[in-house]
């Protein structure tokens, strides 16, 4: 996630890539230093988290049996990590609603695509 991500916060900034956002604004309300200084931080806690959810999904598929194929499991969730990690939670995180971003879908889709994908390679690689 992050090798794509790195191109597109460039061209359109941290609020274009709505992971970075959210952890680089926990870690300036923890710091009490500005946002844009984080960015090494926000990136660390990012990688944390995506380690955590990773054994988080480990764990949960070895409890929960689903009938369908491990794709699909991996699928499903991504698309609930990103629910519940960005959908829920970024405007109070943020300021920014994701419904209604300045930047338009793009950070949403892009986010959305990614997380998709995690799970999908948390599924492919048995993670």
């Amino acid at each position: 996630m992050t090798m794509i991500q790195i191109p597109i916060r460039k061209r359109l900034g941290l609020i274009a890539i709505l992971e970075w956002h959210e952890n680089q604004s926990i870690m300036s309300k923890i710091t009490n230093k500005p946002i844009d200084t984080l960015i090494l931080s926000g990136i660390i806690l990012h990688f944390i988290n995506g380690t955590l959810a990773g054994i988080a999904y480990r764990i949960i598929i070895h409890i929960i049996y689903l009938p369908i194929p491990s794709i699909l499991t991996g699928l499903i969730y991504g698309i609930l990590l990103w629910i519940f990690t960005l959908a829920l939670i970024h405007k109070p995180i943020t300021g920014v609603s994701i419904l209604n971003h300045p930047q338009g879908v793009t950070p949403i889709l892009v986010s959305l695509l990614l997380h998709a994908v995690y799970g999908i390679l948390l599924s492919i690689f048995r993670l």
